[in-house]
Parts: structure tokens; sequence; C-alpha cells
């Protein structure tokens, strides 16, 4: 539960529900020096004998950032991290921080969301199983994260084209 962020627990048998103990992470976003390459199958072993507020577990196959994976240097947050704007589908960011890290977001990786720094496309890697983190530089940075799915696209274009056939089958009938 302290890996998925959760701050209230939650008893439907006993209708209750109560502040969990100060052990969710706080806040809910982090720079971390401290990146590691992992199988999958490694990854998910691992994940429940670390701690995420200072390592972050990048599976190999997405190819982490050479002078971040596997650094020996200071596991402690290497810089600062203030959400300036959350919305369901959209979250920015400002970082500020004295070397290149990975920006730790405690949500969920989900297909269809871009990463935006300082206005220019970056990757979103999986990192700690299931979860956004981002490559940041050195330096004070705003990232900016949307959910724009080819889905709900291709959703709206089918509708739109329903919804004018309706139309013109309706107006050809009369």
């Amino acid at each position: 539960m302290d890996l998925l962020n959760v701050k209230y627990a939650i008893s439907h048998t006993a209708r209750t529900y109560e502040e969990r103990s100060r052990t969710y992470l706080e806040p809910s976003s982090s720079m971390v020096m401290n990146c590691l390459k992992r199988s999958r199958s490694s990854t998910v072993s691992q994940i429940l004998i670390f701690d995420p507020a200072k390592k972050i577990l990048v599976e190999k196959d997405q190819d982490p950032p050479q002078p971040i994976q596997g650094a020996s240097r200071s596991s402690l947050p290497i810089g600062q991290v203030k959400i300036l704007s959350y919305r369901p589908d959209h979250i920015t960011i400002q970082t500020d921080s004295s070397e290149a890290g990975i920006l730790f977001l405690s949500e969920i990786f989900y297909p269809g969301w871009k990463a935006f720094r300082d206005g220019q496309y970056t990757r979103i890697l999986r990192g700690n199983y299931l979860f956004r983190v981002l490559e940041v530089p050195e330096g004070r940075h705003e990232v900016r994260l949307e959910f724009d799915p080819w889905t709900i696209k291709a959703g709206t274009a089918i509708t739109l084209l329903t919804a004018l056939l309706i139309l013109v089958t309706r107006s050809s009938g009369d």
C-alpha cells in the first residue's frame, strides 16, 4: 500500500475509514539519482524490499540514461519538485536540481500519456514496475504531462461520422 501511495484505508465490512500512518510517499513526486536497470521479473521480486523514495527500478528494455543507471552516489532525493497544476488529464510540475536525475511520479504508467520538458517532447519510462518516471537534466525545468490517447480521437471521429451519416440519411429520406 505504501508503494501505491495509499493515504486512506477503507474498511467496507466495518464501514470505517482512517488515514494511514505517514508511510505513504509524501510528496507524490520527487527527484531521485539512484536508478537501477532490472529485468521485469527481477523488478517484481525486488519491489517489496527497497525504498521507493530513494531508488527507481527501471526495466532493462526501456534503456534508462547511462549516467544515472546504477549510480552509487547518494540515494537521497537530489532536487526540489513542485506540482504547479494537477488535473486528471494534465499535470504541470516544476523541478529544480543541482544534477541530472529521475523524476518519479506516484502515478500509474498508462498508455496515452505524453510528457514535455520545457516544451520539448520527452519519453515516459515505467519505474518501480508501474509508475511514471522521466529523465530530467540538472537545473530548473517545467515538466508537463498530458493525457492524449489516440483512442479518444478515434472515438470522437467515429461519433462525428455516425452523427453525420444519421443526418444525411434523415434529410435524404424527407
